[in-house]
């Protein structure tokens, strides 16, 4: 029952950050003194109009000119864009992105976003930031957030956790002095908490965006005076009609549930209310793509900007076979883009502000592409062309305060641009229509972009031996026979498996477990995540007399940085040390069980397990709790419980391997998430095949050696 947990899965992108160089690292060309869009029509963005025939010159990252062609005077040596019938518009704001790796900025960039809000933060998105600031690396401008802020217990593990009040401020002043832009909070934070952050990051000038939290009704929050709001989730249970079963509802129900039970005659009062606060919402209308009919995923498979993602994640977002849901499930979906869109139009309508925000990636939802998607939803839902641009350019540098940086085109402003074919005020699908961006004053034309998104499609080929420049396996057995006793071992067995979703390989390890000269049994597991998400951690496991695990050693190496962390179990705890890019210095004391198995966070590392499964009669089920240690990319311990049943007959044979000769089907869960899995082992108790279906994709890890 090898524990695989679900963010070390390529199906959660939050953490997972990119290790090797975005296409966009490359060195620019020679440095231009001048650049000149000459004779194009400008999209100024300050107010609905248009300038004809204008010449824009730009001189480094600053727009240095704008005038009338006829009478605006470029130097000789200025390199000239031709704009005779082409648009040139503000470059764009996603206010609500997730950069899970290096090739969203490739991406963002292609699609002529220049300015992102970053909505979950790391140590890596700090250094990017910093580097796309210095002209180091070509990217969107970053704004970003630090880890979630979260309740007791969190949705997604890695955030920070504030249960009290009197913890807000430390989690205020820890992500100010990280280097941070803002904090967000999440859905399960108690009100006296979210009380105390707003409070903190107030007194500390840090802005505070985010979800409502469940236990927070939106008039409290819109009072409490939040930056922004994301989703429109709270107003959806604002707006639960009096007779409605999720009236008062204390969870995040999804958006398509609540949408059927909204009393739409309170939309304008609640509009009204929002407009007088000053809070934005960023509305992200996509709903929930897991939620519409397989004939339309097919279509939304086959769009053409999926090739330019990792094939592993669009493998994860086919549905599960499994799952399948009512058609009911659709017509609410249908149903909630109406209600939000109403919403959003009311917002607007009041005078409220609303932010140009994607969510991505999202199912079938492109980093870069979502943004024209979500201009497209927001025409739909009734905003002019202007009105909806308005969201992601003016309006988005007006909500941070940077109006006289960027969102417009002005003398003096940021040259982030993008030079249209056709006019995005008489169609905002033109904004699809790109002839090139500029960037901070370097200008992409349309077959340069071409050009890094092809090598960025290359970047996903797998690698011919992922493991090159990690140790041997019996060298790293070696390094630590200072602390771990004789090196004099023999080898019981290795092994290599790959790591899929949905077919597509997106990593490896390998693992072999050794006995040595005293009789002592130590696993040493490696494990490599392809590009653009490449990680790499070396784990190893000292079993002990009774397979139990004394000594867990984890190291990983991410873009955050180095991580160690050394768990030595003694008199009935688990003292843990190490340090990594989020905790500076672990040293903590942990509870562990005498029966209680110890693992980490690789295939390999659960094979304590595997003489207790043995045990099991063909029918026969058993419980077991397991104390796991990660680094992913925050340091946690979980218990991880399972419910594990052996099978009647094996699954099959791995191709030259040894055939499985005991399956068992497993239930795992562990705080708020649950996974089914089947395991497959051979005559000697190795992994041959495990198989973990989850929302998101169907992950395998087969023996390949």
């Amino acid at each position: 029952m090898m524990h695989v947990h679900k963010k070390a899965l390529p199906v959660i992108a939050l953490a997972m950050l990119a290790a090797t160089p975005s296409a966009l690292d490359a060195a620019p060309a020679a440095p231009v003194v001048e650049t000149a869009f000459v004779g194009v029509t400008v999209v100024p963005m300050d107010r609905e109009r248009v300038l004809l025939d204008q010449t824009v010159i730009v001189r480094g990252d600053r727009i240095v000119a704008l005038g009338p062609s006829e009478t605006t005077p470029l130097a000789k040596e200025a390199r000239r864009i031709a704009g005779k019938g082409r648009f040139l518009l503000p470059g764009l704001a996603d206010m609500h992105v997730h950069l899970d790796s290096a090739a969203s900025l490739t991406l963002l960039i292609a699609n002529g976003v220049t300015f992102a809000r970053n909505m979950w933060g790391t140590p890596q998105h700090l250094l990017w930031r910093e580097r796309i600031r210095k002209g180091e690396l070509l990217g969107p401008t970053i704004y970003t957030a630090g880890p979630i802020v979260d309740g007791n217990p969190p949705v997604w593990s890695g955030s920070r956790v504030v249960e009290h009040g009197d913890e807000a401020e430390g989690a205020v002043v820890e992500q100010q002095a990280a280097g941070y832009d803002f904090v967000k909070v999440y859905n399960n934070l108690s009100a006296s908490a979210y009380d105390a952050l707003v409070l903190a990051a107030a007194r500390h000038h840090m802005p505070i965006a985010g979800h409502i939290p469940t236990h927070v009704p939106l008039v409290h929050a819109l009072a409490g005076k939040l930056a922004s709001i994301e989703h429109l989730t709270g107003y959806l249970v604002e707006l639960q009609a009096a007779d409605s079963p999720l009236k008062g509802v204390t969870y995040l129900a999804h958006r398509r549930h609540l949408a059927a039970h909204v009393d739409a005659r309170r939309i304008p009062e609640i509009a009204a209310a929002t407009a007088r606060s000053g809070v934005a919402n960023c509305v992200t209308l996509s709903v929930d793509q897991w939620f519409v009919p397989p004939a339309e995923i097919a279509r939304m498979a086959a769009a053409p900007e999926l090739t330019y993602l990792p094939p592993w994640m669009v493998a994860s977002w086919r549905p599960d076979p499994n799952e399948v849901f009512p058609d009911e499930e659709y017509r609410m979906n249908e149903h909630a883009e109406v209600v939000l869109g109403k919403i959003t139009h009311e917002l607007v309508a009041a005078g409220a502000r609303v932010l140009l925000g994607t969510d991505s990636p999202n199912p079938y939802v492109a980093p870069g592409w979502s943004v024209h998607r979500e201009l497209r939803n927001l025409v739909a839902a009734g905003l002019t062309p202007f009105q909806a641009l308005a969201t992601g350019t003016r309006d988005a540098a007006a909500f941070l305060g940077q109006s006289g940086e960027w969102g417009t085109i002005a003398v003096g402003r940021r040259a982030d641009l993008i030079l249209l074919e056709g006019n995005p005020l008489g169609d905002v699908r033109n904004t699809e229509r790109r002839a090139g961006v500029m960037v901070r004053g370097r200008w992409l034309p349309a077959d340069e972009i071409a050009n890094l998104l092809d090598k960025l499609v290359a970047s996903y080929r797998p690698p011919a031996n992922r493991f090159a420049n990690m140790p041997e396996l019996f060298d790293e057995l070696a390094d630590h026979s200072a602390d771990a006793g004789p090196t004099a071992a023999t080898t019981e067995w290795t092994a290599e498996w790959t790591e899929s979703v949905g077919g597509a390989v997106f990593g490896g390890e390998r693992a072999a477990l050794f006995r040595r000269a005293d009789g002592s049994r130590v696993l040493i597991a490696e494990d490599v995540r392809d590009a653009p998400d490449v990680e790499r951690t070396t784990l190893r496991l000292e079993l002990g007399p009774s397979d139990l695990g004394t000594l867990l050693d984890l190291t990983s190496d991410r873009p955050e940085g180095h991580a160690h962390v050394v768990a030595r179990r003694a008199g009935g705890l688990l003292h843990v040390e190490g340090a990594t890019p989020f905790n500076a210095k672990i040293r903590e004391d942990i509870p562990i069980k005498d029966d209680e198995p110890l693992s980490g966070p690789l295939l390999g590392s659960d094979i304590a397990l595997v003489s207790r499964l043995a045990k099991l009669a063909v029918g026969q089920s058993h419980d077991y709790s397991v104390k796991t240690l990660r680094i992913d990319p925050r340091y946690g311990t979980w218990d991880t419980r399972f419910h594990v049943t052996r099978g009647a007959t094996p699954h099959g044979v791995e191709p030259g391997t040894a055939p499985s000769v005991a399956t068992f089907s497993v239930e795992a869960h562990e705080q708020r998430w649950r996974e089914r899995r089947v395991l497959e082992l051979d005559a000697s108790g190795v992994p041959v095949h495990l198989q973990i279906a989850q929302r998101g994709g169907t992950v395998d890890y087969r023996r390949v050696k």
